[in-house]
């Protein structure tokens, strides 16, 4: 059972090598933190140090570089990293500054054993794991899996990817007593694909919550900053296939012809590489020529995450036309939702999940006419915008049940362990 004296590991090892992998860690800490607030349990962040490697993890990385270069070659194109680029020591840092309660954060060296670090600090409970630690871990730990977005649209992975999720999926439904999913939609894929699994899957609930630092006046002038439009909607996503940018571009046109309103435009953010089809963010600024769009699209790169949300505040609204996630909408829609900003979200079953927000209108997935229809509907749509004070109210509410969630599969995992 968790009590004061519980001490709670957080393995943060393959969640932060991307910014939406570290918001999920920290929503993790914080929701703990939160409801652990008052007591003594003991709540550490274990993070390998990106400046303290082992020899072996460098020899590795420097092997991995020279086979990508070496294929780029022999295939006649300019390499591409397969992997995100390493946040530094202070940016790891930086990323937990705002959380309610006590939280430690220990970074081990990269590539030491992780049970010793884990004994070491005399954890009682590892979680979230995206790697199955073993049946014979001395410690219980609880699982994570993201989504089973390989087994709906194989087209998007190579059969190597495919295979190595199946086996990575398998041994963690084989070896873990507990395992947590962002969302119900991900727990009927494991029974569906999985039926025989009797591992105990915990869904988390949506729980859209802002970081108090949001409220804050931007620092500088991002409309010089980012030059930019006057009137935008905004879509926050990387340049994955999957998040399916062409059906949004398309639908402004659509809006634009249907309303002959011509000073709308999309502001996009997010990372332009996508490493299984290297050509998708080309081909798409290709088709937004096409359409006659080249001044109506900006893209923005990827920007720091306070920028991001000054950006969204200030848009018509946010659109996700994703075709697939592993949680409701995706963190950009996690974000506006907390921060009760409108959006307009593709009508996949997983982002049906998101239930009692009324600035929210669904569109038939991959159909431009219906989410240029809803562009068109949500200028109209009476929304009442909320103050900090009910916002950050609301949210930590929703944080304070996502957290006792973690808990509850934490308690599973110990419980099956004694």
């Amino acid at each position: 059972m968790i009590n004061n004296k519980t001490v709670i590991a957080l393995l943060g090892n393959s969640f932060i090598g991307w910014g939406g992998g570290i918001d999920f860690l920290r929503f993790c800490a914080n929701a703990l933190a939160l409801i652990c607030k008052g007591n003594n349990t003991r709540i550490v962040i274990l993070l390998p140090d990106p400046e303290n490697c082992t020899l072996i993890i460098k020899t590795r990385a420097f092997l991995s570089a020279c086979k990508q270069i070496a294929i780029a070659i022999l295939e006649r194109r300019k390499p591409i990293s397969r992997r995100h680029k390493p946040f530094f020591k202070k940016q790891l840092t930086d990323s937990f500054q705002n959380i309610e309660g006590n939280v430690e954060i220990l970074f081990y060296p990269q590539g030491k054993n992780i049970a010793s670090v884990v004994v070491s600090i005399q954890a009682d409970v590892v979680i979230p794991c995206a790697f199955s630690l073993g049946s014979s871990f001395p410690v219980p730990w609880v699982g994570y899996l993201y989504d089973f977005q390989h087994k709906y649209f194989p087209d998007y992975f190579s059969d190597k990817e495919i295979n190595t999720r199946d086996a990575l999926f398998s041994q963690m439904l084989g070896e873990a007593s507990a395992v947590i999913v962002n969302a119900a939609d991900v727990k009927k894929d494991i029974q569906k694909f999985y039926p025989q699994t009797k591992c105990k899957v915990f869904d988390l609930p949506f729980s859209a919550t802002p970081i108090e630092s949001w409220f804050e006046p931007a620092s500088e002038d991002l409309s010089q900053k980012y030059d930019l439009p006057r009137i935008y909607f905004v879509m926050c996503n990387q340049f994955w296939i999957h998040k399916d940018h062409a059906t949004a571009f398309k639908a402004l046109a659509i809006y634009m012809e249907a309303t002959g309103q011509q000073d709308v435009h999309i502001v996009c953010t997010g990372s332009t590489v996508d490493f299984r089809h290297p050509d998708y963010f080309s081909n798409l600024k290709n088709y937004v020529n096409t359409l006659g769009l080249t001044d109506r699209v900006h893209f923005l790169g990827h920007i720091p995450k306070k920028d991001q949300i000054d950006i969204m505040c200030g848009s018509i609204a946010v659109l996700q036309p994703t075709l697939f996630e592993g949680g409701p909408g995706g963190f950009a829609v996690f974000d506006a939702i907390s921060l009760a900003i409108p959006v307009i979200l593709s009508d996949i079953p997983v982002n049906r999940e998101i239930e009692g927000y009324n600035g929210l209108l669904f569109f038939k997935a991959g159909d431009a006419d219906d989410m240029a229809a809803k562009m068109i509907a949500i200028q109209n749509f009476t929304h009442v915008k909320q103050g900090k004070e009910l916002l950050l109210t609301t949210g930590r509410e929703r944080t304070k049940t996502f957290g006792l969630r973690l808990l509850e599969a934490a308690e599973y995992a110990m419980n099956q362990q004694n």
